[in-house]
C-alpha cells in the first residue's frame, strides 16, 4: 500500500526530479519556444545522438548543467568517463552553453577539480 501511495504522488523513486516522472506529450507545452526549438534543431541536425527517446533525455537533461556533467563524469573516472552522446550537441546547440562554444569546449583539469559530482549522481 506504501509504494502505491508513493507511486501516486510521484515519490516512489524518490523526491528529486527524475525520468521515471516525465512524459514528453504533458511536459512539451511547458517548455518556452525557445527551449522547444533548440530540442528540435539538435534532434534534427546532430548525427552523433544514438539514444532511444531523444526528447525525452533532452528534457530530462535541462534540469542539469550538461557542462558541469562532463566535468564531473572526468573527475568521478578520470580514465574512463561515462558521456552521453546527447551532452556534446546541446552545448553545441543551446543558447545557455554559448559561453562554452567562445571557449572552444576547452576544460582544464582545474575545471574537473571544481565539477559538482554530487549532480552527476543526482543525474544517475
Amino acid at each position: 500500500h506504501a509504494a502505491r501511495d508513493q507511486l501516486e504522488n510521484q515519490t516512489f523513486f524518490g523526491s528529486e526530479h527524475t525520468m521515471a516522472y516525465m512524459d514528453v506529450e504533458r511536459d512539451w507545452n511547458a517548455l518556452s519556444n525557445e527551449t522547444q526549438d533548440e530540442i528540435l534543431t539538435l534532434i534534427e541536425y546532430s548525427n552523433t545522438m544514438a539514444c532511444p527517446e531523444p526528447e525525452m533525455w533532452l528534457m530530462y537533461d535541462l534540469n542539469f548543467n550538461v557542462t558541469n556533467l562532463i566535468l564531473a563524469s572526468f573527475r568521478h573516472n578520470p580514465e574512463a568517463p561515462i558521456l552521453f552522446t546527447q551532452w556534446m550537441p546541446q552545448l553545441e546547440v543551446y543558447e545557455k552553453y554559448a559561453d562554452q562554444r567562445e571557449r572552444g569546449f576547452q576544460w582544464t583539469w582545474n575545471d574537473v577539480e571544481a565539477a559538482d559530482v554530487n549532480e552527476l549522481k543526482k543525474y544517475y
